[in-house]
């Protein structure tokens, strides 16, 4: 009964298309945001099956590189993306030193994070992240009306308190979605300024109709693109309250880093150095096992 209603909600042919999302990233970070993707290192953070670092190896023109801590995430990244080199680590402790990449990706992560652990998160990245850097975010929203892992409808909008013990029971797993104020306070107290560029996502969707998942959904917005409502700005506004937020952060300038830390014992491979002090402990692995499933 659960497959069949996932199987009637759910376009997974569109929902899994990492390398549709990647590119998504891309389109937003160099049009939108002005930023020179070819201009230093880019990591992927939580990257899963290593699809997303893959699109970014073959078409930005620069080192990308992906951690993931989850065990049977990185067992199928080995399997499936050999040259791609890429460590198990947890993006809560990187196993970088300050200020190596130019680029930062968290697509589709945040929301498994907690939020207490999202401060830490941001503060890493902050550390990692170069001067000139930016952050690119997805996150799912508190108010998307199909909740994306466990593919209830409106079941985000309830209390924290009813809603994350149905998608742990579905999901195995709990999420953290967010809302904007939220989401801008996090980027705000880890030192970071922020661009919302949700309306990209909600444009795109518009325009082609197919890339939209939930197989509910998608034919009420072809009658209304049918009826020329969805060519407006307000209608498009009013789609983005339920849209997945994507935001780009940078770095808000400082006198110095304040998440630096000193790290030695390091190495180099690739042209990255790489710390190794401290490192993720066994039992650090076993209670982040589950944060950066996708």
């Amino acid at each position: 009964m659960n497959d069949l209603r996932k199987s009637l909600l759910v376009d997974y042919k569109v929902t899994n298309a990492r390398e549709e999302r990647a590119e998504e990233a891309a389109v937003i970070l160099s049009y939108f945001s002005n930023h020179d993707l070819e201009n230093g290192r880019i990591l992927d953070i939580g990257c899963g099956n290593g699809a997303t670092t893959k699109w970014f190896s073959q078409h930005a023109n620069t080192y990308s590189i992906g951690i993931e801590i989850h065990n049977n995430q990185f067992k199928i990244l080995q399997r499936k993306n050999q040259k791609l080199n890429n460590p198990q680590a947890s993006g809560l402790k990187t196993p970088f030193k300050d200020k190596t990449f130019h680029t930062v990706i968290l697509n589709d992560v945040l929301e498994h994070v907690s939020y207490l652990e999202a401060t830490a998160l941001f503060q890493e990245i902050n550390r990692i992240l170069d001067t000139n850097g930016q952050l690119y975010v997805s996150v799912a929203n508190k108010y998307q009306i199909r909740e994306p892992h466990s593919n209830l409808l409106l079941i985000s909008w309830l209390p924290r308190w009813i809603y994350s013990s149905v998608v742990r029971s579905l999901f195995h797993d709990d999420v953290y979605p967010y809302t904007v104020r939220r989401f801008q306070d996090l980027a705000k107290n880890t030192n970071f300024s922020t661009k919302d560029l949700s309306w990209y996502y909600v444009a795109k969707k518009i325009r082609n109709l197919n890339y939209i998942g939930n197989t509910i959904i998608r034919p009420v917005l072809q009658i209304l693109k049918d009826m020329k409502i969805t060519g407006s700005l307000g209608f498009r506004k009013f789609l983005q309250t339920f849209s997945v937020l994507i935001f780009v952060l940078k770095k808000v300038s400082t006198n110095e880093n304040r998440y630096s830390q000193p790290l030695p014992h390091s190495t180099t491979r690739d042209g990255i150095e790489f710390i190794f002090n401290p490192p993720i402990a066994p039992e650090e692995r076993v209670q982040t096992v589950s944060t950066w499933s996708l």
